[in-house]
């Protein structure tokens, strides 16, 4: 069943931003860069609160901008899902946090809860953006989230106004 709403997710995911990516792409003023999809998904293990979904590398040489989120998952009926998304941009490492919405199934013994969320994040070369996924409400029996993000990579040149740095002997 998670695998179907896996699936659900990342058809959904790619036909709603599939307008909103081209339109950010030129109306924020991203001209060129190369686009990319991060999916990531994990279980969220009975008696754990939280759980690492993933972790994308962003290349040498290049800035991650993040577009859009989408998260879907399942918990039981008394807890709330979530997700953090770590960034490091310069000095900075910021945690995003993203609240889901939640949908109880019939039979009540489990709430789907889904987000989508057009975003601004960045996130520098030779740097990790890490997916987390957090419970709230009790711990028992277990979960599952899946996120999907959609971004473009951009080249980062060295400003002209720059100080450059000295080298020794030179």
């Amino acid at each position: 069943m998670a695998y179907r709403l896996c699936l659900i997710q990342i058809i959904l995911t790619a036909w709603l931003s599939s307008g909103a990516s081209a339109q950010n792409q030129y109306s924020n003023g991203i001209v060129g860069g190369t686009p990319v999809q991060i999916v990531g998904g994990s279980d969220i293990p009975e008696g754990e609160a939280n759980t690492r979904i993933s972790q994308y590398r962003v290349p040498t040489g290049k800035r991650l901008i993040i577009e859009f989120v989408s998260l879907l998952g399942a918990v039981p009926d008394d807890q709330k899902l979530s997700a953090v998304i770590v960034t490091s941009l310069g000095a900075s490492v910021v945690s995003h946090q993203f609240y889901t919405t939640a949908y109880p199934t019939n039979p009540s013994f489990r709430t789907d809860s889904v987000l989508t969320q057009s975003v601004r994040l960045y996130a520098d070369g030779d740097t990790d953006v890490v997916f987390w996924g957090a419970r709230t409400g009790g711990f028992s029996r277990g979960g599952f989230l899946n996120v999907v993000i959609i971004g473009t990579l951009v080249d980062v040149t060295a400003s002209p106004s720059a100080p450059k740095a000295s080298v020794p002997g030179s």
